[in-house]
């Protein structure tokens, strides 16, 4: 996998690869890294002598009897002043029984004096070369074991080919895949990192640590604490992406200081990642600090300019009568008479703050309108009706004080009265009532809603400034990740018991505060609209969008204005592409020490479900299943978690397993993915470890994917079907009767989950003996 502030390059055999140009880095560019496969390896088996192994998919490494490998690699020229700084060899052992070795095999220079077609036990190169490094812990079948090599004596080599041994001196051997297993994934793979830099400073600085947006406003300003070099800091570069887990580069540096602050100014409006790079004076540069999230809300949150929809007064003059239609207002102390407005405003968006509000009215043309006494806005009781109110049966008392009115001493005369916008706060999104009263003699009369000149009627004004929402740091070795799909019901749906419980399971997850939420698709009933969106999604969950990483499931598809169209609008309305293009919308992220893949398992056309096969297929060779090969073979994290709407197994009685996807299924479980979390099936799962299985039933593996389906996450619950089936049999827990969401603690090398259950419920095991949870299971 791609590690931070590394450009990554796959390159097969001599270089030979079509497409790929390899650039001279520029200064003090990021390090640049090459993923090498062999260009011919064989083994040497002392049991036959005289045998030559050259087309074996696999090979092999025991001390007694013997059995050497060799393998050779093209190694590309060094980048300009670039030197070699790191190298590890990747293999994976085969699934033969006895493929697992306890014992240690050294990875050695070897001479060259072999060839992949003629190399026997016989003939093979005598003695090896410096050692580079040792292959341990490879207990297990078909497990990929990454060494760590010492780059010292491949420091000299540039343009040339490498050879190199594995082997053992103990009796128990060691099997893995050759260049010519079927499965381009398992093969051996040397990974070589060249840093820029020249001179003999070679050591980088210490990584930046403590990001903060020091003074939030329209434009961050970013502040860290110093690093630390063997020779001295000469400056930092801040970087900037809208995908978060990104790895720095040229693209995304937004500025470079040589103190430890920096305005950006060219920051926009959205939700911004950001991480620091140290650099010294010969080019070294640190790895990438903690990345911190950063949303900039402002004009996304236009200025409210609203009208009262509905307004009238009480006058003790006329205890009994009703002024509702009248095309004005009054207020006075004595006698009394208070004037009532009505406004509703909509909710800014989540973290934009009001900074600015104004009470505008106009008095009348009548002699009597003027007031030399200042006239208080209140809060006020909202239970009163515009045809019905009388100074008799007015709201009792007003609420808390917004502003006044300073005497309006002319008639036909625009006055305002500036309002506190903490005392506003609370109301904003909701339909509230305002009182204008006064206790001096010195009556006031302004236009009403109903006068006749639309520049007259009252305006209450709302200004929002732009507001720096800062997301919670991650600590990197430990992630909290909740995962739940088919949430929310359409906006005006009736909450029953079994039903439409998003705000229920909603406030569980806040209850557990994690760092990430996974919203495993159909987030939106019924079609997924723009609309049912905000009416009804964002109010349950919309307060965890900074932190979603959202999947799109078939009935974000229905959407009549076009598939995906109310998804991406709402996640996406810049249309960076931080969730995937649009409408295939499979992406990738980090997430603490873990890869976090989301898929798009609509993979076939199926207008029923409300999809129309958007994600291009699902087989080997389609769009999606290259680029998840592409980052499964990049990938350099240890864990990976996959996010996928529709359950590849489920015991779901509603729709159950999902052949489709079993391309995707396979290429996972091939390469080692350790969770898949999916929804679709409305209802709580887990299932044993299963392997690559085909298009059939699932295929147990102690070495597989350890998946979940997590689809209660409010809108309803379905049955399941029988337990005597092949699915069944690998069923550890099932539930629908109970709404609630997955929990997931990612660390690195292993994790820990949990269902939690909303409120008043607790998950009850339907199949067979089982548990909802679990502890430290390790990666793959």
């Amino acid at each position: 996998m791609r590690r931070a502030g590394v450009t990554s390059v796959l390159i097969a055999g001599a270089l030979a690869v079509s497409g790929i140009v390899a650039a001279p880095a520029p200064a003090a560019a990021a390090p640049t890294t090459v993923a090498l496969i062999p260009v011919a390896d064989a083994y040497g088996n002392a049991g036959a002598p005289t045998t030559n192994f050259g087309t074996s998919a696999s090979l092999s490494s025991r001390g007694t009897p013997g059995a050497v490998s060799f393998l050779r690699f093209a190694v590309p020229a060094v980048p300009t002043g670039s030197t070699l700084t790191s190298a590890t060899l990747r293999i994976r052992t085969t699934t033969d029984p006895s493929a697992p070795s306890a014992d240690s095999h050294e990875v050695r220079i070897a001479g060259a004096g072999w060839e992949e077609s003629t190399l026997t036990w016989t003939n093979r190169p005598p003695g090896t070369g410096a050692l580079l490094g040792s292959i341990t812990g490879a207990t297990a079948v078909s497990l990929p074991i990454t060494t760590v090599l010492d780059p010292a004596p491949l420091a000299g080599l540039s343009a040339t080919s490498l050879d190199i041994a594995v082997l053992g001196s103990g009796t128990d051997s060691l099997y893995f895949w050759s260049r010519h297993a079927a499965t381009a994934l398992w093969r051996p793979t040397l990974t070589l990192t060249y840093t820029p830099g020249s001179g003999t400073d070679t050591t980088p600085p210490s990584t930046p640590q403590g990001l903060t947006v020091s003074s939030p406003g329209t434009r961050p300003t970013l502040t860290w604490a110093p690093s630390t070099d063997d020779v001295a800091v000469t400056s930092y570069e801040v970087h900037r992406s809208p995908t978060a887990g990104f790895t720095p580069g040229t693209g995304t540096r937004v500025g470079t200081t040589p103190g430890t602050s920096l305005l950006d100014a060219t920051a926009s409006s959205g939700t911004w990642h950001y991480r620091v790079v140290a650099l010294d004076a010969a080019g070294n540069s640190s790895a990438p600090s903690v990345e911190l999230t950063v949303s900039l809300i402002g004009s996304t949150a236009a200025p409210q300019t609203l009208l009262p929809v509905a307004d009238t007064y009480a006058n003790a003059g006329a205890p009994a009568a009703n002024f509702g239609t009248s095309g004005s207002l009054s207020s006075r102390g004595t006698p009394g008479a208070i004037s009532f407005l009505r406004f509703t405003t909509t909710a800014p968006p989540s973290g934009a703050v009001l900074t600015a509000a104004t009470l505008s009215v106009r008095t009348t043309t009548d002699p009597s309108a003027p007031s030399t006494d200042a006239h208080t806005v209140r809060l006020a009781s909202d239970a009163w009706s515009e045809t019905t109110l009388t100074w008799n049966n007015r709201p009792s008392s007003t609420g808390t004080l917004l502003g006044a009115l300073a005497p309006v001493p002319t008639l036909s005369t625009p006055a305002s009265a500036t309002l506190s916008p903490a005392a506003l706060a609370p109301v904003l999104g909701t339909t509230f009532s305002i009182a204008i009263s006064s206790s001096g003699p010195d009556s006031l009369w302004f236009w009403s809603r109903h006068a006749a000149s639309t520049s007259y009627r009252p305006v209450l004004s709302l200004t929002f400034a732009a507001d720096v929402v800062v997301a919670p740091t991650i600590d990197p070795t430990t992630v909290h990740v909740m995962a739940v799909g088919d949430i929310a019901c359409a906006p005006g749906s009736l909450t029953t018991s079994t039903k439409c419980r998003a705000v229920d399971v909603a406030t569980a997850i806040a209850g557990a505060n994690p760092d990430y939420l996974i919203a495993d698709g159909d987030l939106q009933y019924d079609s997924g609209t723009y609309a049912e969106f905000l009416g009804s999604y964002d109010t349950t969950f919309g307060r965890f969008k900074p932190r979603t990483l959202p999947v799109i499931g078939n009935h974000e598809y229905v959407d009549p204005r076009g598939p995906a169209s109310g998804y991406f609008t709402y996640f996406d309305p810049a249309g960076s592409g931080a969730f995937g293009a649009n409408p295939a919308g499979y992406y990738t992220r980090l997430i603490g020490s873990w890869r976090f893949i989301a898929l798009n398992d609509e993979c076939t056309p199926d207008t029923h479900n409300g999809n129309h096969g958007l994600a291009g297929g699902c087989d080997i060779g389609s769009p999606e299943y290259t680029w998840l090969q592409s980052v499964l073979t990049t990938s350099t994290e240890r864990c990976t978690v996959v996010a996928m709407h529709r359950s590849r197994f489920s015991t779901g009685a509603a729709h159950g397993s999902y052949a489709p996807a079993a391309p995707l299924w396979d290429l996972m479980a091939n390469y080692g993915v350790d969770v898949v979390v999916s929804g679709h099936n409305h209802g709580s799962e887990v299932f044993q470890r299963i392997g690559v299985s085909g298009s059939g039933d699932p295929v147990a593996d102690p070495n597989g994917i350890r998946s979940f389906v997590a689809g209660s996450g409010g809108s309803s619950l379905y049955g399941f079907s029988s337990l005597a089936t092949p699915t069944g049999a690998l069923t550890q827990a099932r539930d629908a009767v109970t709404f609630g969401a997955l929990s997931l603690t990612l660390r690195d090398g292993s994790f820990d989950w949990a269902f939690t259950p909303v409120a008043g419920q607790a998950f009850t095991n339907a199949g067979p003996a089982g548990a909802f949870s679990g502890t430290s299971e390790t990666c793959s």
